[in-house]
């Protein structure tokens, strides 16, 4: 599999660079990986459980960045919006990271 991932990255990293110069090639990193890691997730059964939890936390980060940066972004100009917006958000992983880490901390306890 590592082998197949190398052999498919020269010639991403040849397409990249020459299209797009050292940003082609940084992107180029991106497909080979994305490839290797639904491989590996793939033989451990895990990829489909691993997509939809992905799925849903850039769903809840989307809704977050939008409560914290749509309000703000109409109510004042740019600068105050962005300095308000990441306040806010801040604020709102604060609040709600404890919920994941209480969870985090029954899950552990319960395979004790």
């Amino acid at each position: 599999m590592a082998i197949v991932a190398v052999l498919a990255q020269v010639p991403l990293a040849l397409a990249g660079s020459a299209i797009l110069g050292l940003e082609g090639l940084a992107l180029s990193l991106a497909p080979s990986t994305w490839f290797l890691l639904a491989a590996l997730l793939s033989q451990l059964h895990a990829l489909g459980p691993a997509s939809r939890r992905l799925l849903t936390t850039a769903t809840f980060v989307a809704l977050l960045a939008a409560i914290a940066f749509v309000p703000t972004g109409l109510a004042f100009g740019p600068y105050v919006a962005v300095v308000l917006g990441i306040g806010v958000y801040i604020a709102l992983l604060a609040a709600l990271r404890s919920l994941g880490l209480r969870a985090s901390w029954r899950y552990l306890r319960s395979l004790a």
